[in-house]
């Protein structure tokens, strides 16, 4: 007879993250309900709701979890470090084309970012993983040198590309390379300057 293992309270959490995010892609975030969750777990409705009691919980963690996988195959600067443009240029531009990050994420990330048009609640929610994203990066010079309209339009530049990248897929790889890319991200950091 196999012995009983009880799991931490990480691993239930993981588990009903992972269970999450492949309701997210299959239904999308609107469409996707906590009971739909609770179904596939193989846990109680209370325990879900006790580790979970949102799905926009959920998602923040999810979140969470592509900005540490994001972190992690991406440079770690020091702190104290304050980056040229060429380097934040190269360092957004690596970021896009990365072939390491989770594909899951980035799907799921799209169908965030569309879904948060019609749900303000989403809205807050981008806003905070916004903060939080930009904050784990750990560029606490760079970003303090660079105007925060500029570090807005990196942002929104950067979510353009990730959109791009995944809906038109092939075509984004044929037409844009990083060259490109970089010119983009560098012409923002232009008007830092200014």
């Amino acid at each position: 007879m196999a012995k009983f293992v009880r799991k931490t309270k990480e691993e239930r959490m993981l588990e009903i993250r992972n269970a999450a995010l492949d309701l997210f892609l299959e239904k999308g975030f609107a469409s996707t309900k906590m009971d739909d969750i609770v179904n596939v777990v193989d846990m109680s409705k209370g325990s879900v709701y006790r580790y979970y009691p949102a799905k926009d919980m959920i998602i923040t963690d999810l979140f969470k979890d592509a900005i540490s996988i994001r972190n992690r195959i991406m440079p770690n600067y020091p702190r104290d470090i304050v980056l040229s443009e060429d380097e934040i240029a190269d360092f957004m531009t690596d970021l896009i084309f990365s072939k390491d990050f989770d594909i899951k994420y980035l799907k799921l990330y799209v169908i965030f970012l569309y879904e948060k048009m019609f749900d303000k609640d989403l809205e807050e929610i981008y806003n905070e993983m916004s903060y939080y994203s930009i904050n784990s990066l750990h560029l606490d010079q760079t970003l303090n040198a660079v105007k925060e309209d500029i570090v807005q339009k990196l942002s929104v530049m950067v979510n353009s590309l990730i959109l791009g990248k995944m809906i038109l897929d092939k075509e984004f790889e044929k037409s844009i390379d990083k060259a490109l890319v970089k010119k983009l991200f560098v012409n923002i950091l232009n008007h830092n300057t200014q």
